[in-house]
């Protein structure tokens, strides 16, 4: 049995990048039922990854965390004690390297295919960060 794996810290980027995607047909379909699979592990990333911060970021008298509210409705903790912060992104990198496996099932395998093509086969161009997701993405499927 074949299995795909993405590190957890690549799932929420490419479930953003792959419902992106102008998609039609059987193409938009699989897309769809392949993002299925990774919707409940992006929902688990993203709490794992609040609930590390909050473990470490500075709380007031009352116990309340501090953090900012950002435009996007999320938070940044804040942070003035420097050792706490360091274990913070410690805890956070070991488990956003984690790596999130999906069997490769008859089942399946039309779906993890045809993603493998819309994957391998962009004509998008990417730089930077973006590219460096890029090529984990690829690597996850060849």
């Amino acid at each position: 049995m074949k299995i795909l794996k993405i590190k957890n810290s690549n799932i929420i980027p490419f479930v953003n990048w792959l419902s992106n995607q102008k998609l039609s047909g059987k193409e938009s379909r699989n897309r769809t039922r392949f993002i299925g699979l990774l919707v409940d592990r992006a929902n688990e990333v993203q709490k794992e990854r609040i609930a590390i911060l909050e473990k470490y970021a500075d709380r007031n008298d009352k116990g309340e965390l501090n953090a900012e509210n950002l435009p996007d409705g999320g938070k940044k903790y804040l942070f003035t004690d420097l050792i706490k912060q360091n274990e913070a992104n410690k805890e956070l990198e070991e488990y956003l390297k984690e790596e999130f496996v999906i069997d490769v099932l008859e089942s399946n395998k039309n779906v993890i295919n045809t993603v493998k093509s819309i994957v391998l086969d962009t004509e998008e161009e990417f730089s930077g960060i973006d590219a460096v997701q890029y090529n984990e993405w690829c690597s996850s499927f060849e």
